[in-house]
């Protein structure tokens, strides 16, 4: 209706009009920052699929055999207290008097992640390896440099959420506050280590390693007392969406927060309410 108003206005005598007060618009911006074109920039990261899988027995998990030709990528999966390997290709050779790097890990769909509930962590990359061995604290340190590529262990700590985790990576030389970002493109999935002294569910039996954990199939017994047969059971736990559908029976029907998720015992209650809940 401001229109009308304004068409009848120019009607009127101009003793008669309304006073108006224009002020000029003050916009204010913040000023305008650009990190030096000397910081380094990571242009990818290997996942170092094959090396990782191996060293933490998760290569025959389906997400990590995929080729990536036909569907989704290589998904890596690694196990918590325990070293991983990442190899960065950059677009200049690390300096290590004058470049610095920080990794900031993020549980996936996370809306409020938070360093005190462990969901949210930072790290800065160490010079040396000896310098991540404390087994509850996450850390990052340098493997070698050669070239334009910077290879990297990354050690999630022993007692750390087993969920998936989104990576970014910040960049900055230590002249300067103001740097770069790369962001994995997909999370990694982490899971507890049985063969980590240090996590809760280490198990120092190598059989029982690998009865409880490796295998795929086993048996069960079924009949009357007297009548025992036995049946293969498969877990399919290496299959693929297997995996995720864990995950989410955790955090959305077990309902366990992202907080609890390190702790096997708050897990392992989860599931098997999940699993019997046609009982309930």
């Amino acid at each position: 209706m401001s229109y009308i108003y304004d068409y009848m206005e120019r009607l009127l005598p101009t003793s008669w009009r309304r006073k108006r007060i224009r002020r000029p618009m003050m916009i204010w911006s913040p000023p305008e920052y650009s990190p030096s074109s000397d910081v380094l920039t990571i242009k990818s990261v290997d996942l170092c699929i094959e090396e990782n899988g191996k060293s933490h027995h998760t290569k025959r998990y389906e997400l990590m055999t995929r080729d990536g030709q036909y569907g989704a990528p290589a998904a890596l999966v690694v196990r918590r207290g325990q070293a991983f390997r990442l190899r960065l290709t950059c677009d200049r050779p690390f300096d290590r008097s004058r470049d610095a790097m920080s990794l900031i890990f993020t549980v996936d769909q996370d809306e409020r992640p938070t360093h005190g509930h462990g969901s949210l962590v930072g790290v800065a990359l160490q010079q040396y390896r000896h310098m991540i061995e404390d087994p509850l604290e996450w850390g990052a340190a340098i493997d070698f440099v050669s070239g334009d590529v910077l290879e990297i262990l990354v050690k999630p700590a022993a007692n750390a959420l087993v969920t998936k985790w989104k990576l970014d990576f910040d960049t900055k030389l230590l002249s300067e506050g103001f740097g770069k970002s790369y962001s994995l493109p997909q999370p990694f999935y982490l899971l507890f280590n049985p063969w980590c002294r240090d996590d809760q569910v280490y198990l120092e039996d190598k059989a029982l390693r690998d009865e409880c954990v490796m295998n795929d199939t086993t048996l069960i017994w079924r009949g009357s007392y007297n009548r025992l047969r036995p049946s293969v059971w498969k877990f399919g736990q290496f299959d693929k969406h297997v995996l995720d559908c864990s995950l989410l029976l955790i955090a959305k029907v077990g309902k366990v927060s992202a907080t609890h998720r390190g702790d096997p015992i708050r897990v392992c209650r989860a599931i098997s309410a999940a699993v019997n809940s046609p009982d309930d």
